[in-house]
């Protein structure tokens, strides 16, 4: 008999397997609502992204049975990540793989206590809990009375809560905050702290008898399933958690004073390392729970088994009147392309799907028009478009593209046909004529904690004259807003990323990883392309969801490229030229 327990206890989660004493558990995955596996012993040796380590507590015995304990690593989000109440398991036992499932238990602080041996000697070889945790199993708690505290602020959104407030030199103390019991906790250390002169003012205008400083403010996130249960906030000091208050957060629907007081960390008087920004930011910007199904609402015809020479994925957001420049692209188009749309936004489906039908038969057979079931962001909107793709070439473009002639696209079939690039972008104009993309660039900048950002170029400059009508060059990168490749070559190496939140990174994550492969990216220049976005581009505002995205995809990808970026800059010349070079 077989029986599989799971508890989230201070930000990990823990698995208790019971089997017939003289059994072997070798190997566990908890699987997430997406079938991959989120938690995993051991760590599989090729994952993207990986899954979160559990660590083998080794096993204790009664009378019956082994139970074999494990606890992974801690995880923001931990509980938000299964907010359905269950939990998948998939244990090999005895060298047989077994099925599990559960709800996980949120821990109290008496559950610690029962952890047993052999697991408590794992929490307490952990930095940041281990402390606490012998304190709690010790039973080793008292209370202070007299430490000033005030929340100003809290907010609660995929399992995932932010507090702000402030405590009488909470910067210069050890204090952990507990949630949903000691399911989850947020360290001080972990906190980003604020300098507050009016609390010192305040707190010794009250004699408070000692000021260590000004750094009493704090905004810190920790995993919360229920944010109507009240807070446990307490310091521990000589091996004794001190309990100072147990509140019911305030709770606000103010969503953007989460972004304001993330991304205003950035600007204030105390430095705060960027990953313990973007590492709050995560929760707040992506839900836990996305579908990727879809809806093939009307598809293309072809005749005679044939298949379109090229299909065209073209997803809309937000804005579909763009629609009808496409349809009449569409018209003009070569017959043997065609046209996936994907109406990644369900409030501009009836207009999309109304205007679609009422095309004649000679433009509807041709489109193959996708409603996936909830918006799920630029990359995965093309990963679906691909998929139910015919053709074998496939170009990824922007709804916001016009075509001034579809030469220029085929410029780009044949130098993908005869081998010379893997994947090809196109010189984009704005409509003045002026350069809104040429290729991509990494450089490092001050605005995103010196990290590598992918530029563009060149651009607001005038389009350079050329006598030929086309050039082929070789390229670090390209822009996703128009992009050539292979439909099986896109799917080989998984599309775009899942790593990154709506619509940033993706492009240049695919590139390096074709470059990595030693392939080669390439980009068609013409002046025949306009991309018709807002000619004044501006950076988000510091404290926008946008900004906030891009901090948080930036962090991503300098994790998975900054090596290979910074390799690739040191073995250029500072006199190397830099521009593209013209391969015909």
């Amino acid at each position: 008999m077989f029986t599989c327990e799971a508890q989230i206890i201070l930000n990990r989660l823990v698995i208790k397997m019971s089997v017939p004493r003289s059994s072997t558990v070798s190997a566990v995955k908890i699987r997430g609502s997406n079938g991959e596996p989120q938690f995993a012993y051991p760590t599989p040796a090729e994952s993207d992204p990986p899954p979160i380590i559990l660590h083998n507590a080794g096993r204790a015995f009664n009378k019956q049975n082994a139970v074999f304990g494990f606890v992974s690593d801690p995880a923001l989000s931990l509980l938000g990540s299964f907010g359905n109440g269950s939990f998948v398991a998939e244990c090999t036992i005895d060298g047989e793989i077994h099925h599990f499932t559960g709800t996980p238990v949120q821990a109290t602080l008496a559950d610690i206590a029962l952890l047993g041996p052999q697991l408590l000697k794992r929490f307490a070889s952990f930095d940041d809990v281990g402390p606490l945790a012998q304190a709690l199993a010790a039973n080793s708690i008292g209370q202070i009375t007299n430490a000033p505290l005030y929340l100003d602020f809290a907010y609660a959104e995929n399992g995932c809560l932010l507090l702000n407030g402030w405590m009488a030199n909470f910067g210069y103390l050890d204090v952990y905050v507990l949630v949903n019991g000691c399911a989850s906790v947020a360290r001080s250390r972990d906190a980003i702290i604020s300098n507050r002169p009016d609390v010192t003012d305040h707190i010794r205008g009250q004699g408070f008898p000692e000021i260590r400083g000004d750094g009493h403010g704090f905004t810190l996130a920790a995993d919360c399933l229920d944010p109507s249960q009240p807070v446990t906030i307490g310091i521990l000091q000589d091996g004794v958690f001190y309990i100072v208050e147990q509140p019911t957060p305030p709770m606000s629907q103010d969503k953007g004073r989460v972004f304001q007081l993330l991304l205003g960390a950035r600007q204030g008087t105390s430095f705060t390392p960027l990953e313990k920004i973007t590492r709050m930011l995560t929760p707040f910007l992506r839900s836990n729970h996305r579908s990727l199904d879809y809806d093939v609402v009307s598809t293309s015809q072809w005749s005679d088994g044939s298949a379109p020479r090229l299909s065209i994925i073209v997803p809309f957001y937000k804005e579909w009147r763009f629609l009808y420049s496409l349809l009449a692209m569409i018209k003009d188009a070569p017959l043997d392309y065609e046209w996936v749309i994907v109406c990644d936004d369900a409030t501009i489906f009836p207009q999309m799907n109304l205007q679609i039908a009422n095309q004649p038969d000679s433009v509807r057979q041709r489109i193959t028009f996708v409603l996936p079931r909830q918006n799920v962001g630029y990359g995965h909107a093309n990963n679906i478009g691909v998929k139910v793709a015919k053709g074998q070439r496939v170009l990824l473009m922007n709804s916001d593209i016009w075509l001034k002639s579809f030469d220029v696209l085929e410029v780009g079939i044949r130098a993908l046909d005869d081998g010379s690039f893997s994947l090809l972008g196109f010189t984009l104009l704005f409509e003045d004529q002026t350069i809104q993309h040429d290729g991509l660039a990494f450089k490092r900048s001050v605005e995103v904690g010196n990290r590598y950002l992918a530029l563009h170029p060149g651009k607001g400059l005038p389009a350079e004259s050329t006598t030929a009508r086309y050039q082929l060059a070789e390229a670090q990168a390209v822009t996703g807003a128009l992009m050539l490749i292979e439909r099986d070559l896109f799917n080989e190496i998984g599309g775009f990323a899942d790593r990154y939140i709506g619509g940033d990174f993706e492009d240049a994550d695919l590139c390096l990883t074709l470059r990595q492969r030693g392939q080669k990216v390439g980009l068609v220049r013409s002046t025949e392309i306009f991309h018709l976005e807002r000619q004044s581009i501006r950076l988000d505002a510091v404290n926008s969801v946008g900004f906030a995205r891009t901090l948080v995809n930036c962090e991503r990808f300098n994790r998975r490229w900054e090596d290979t970026l910074e390799a690739a800059a040191r073995a250029s010349s500072p006199n190397t030229d830099t521009r593209l070079k013209v391969v015909n």
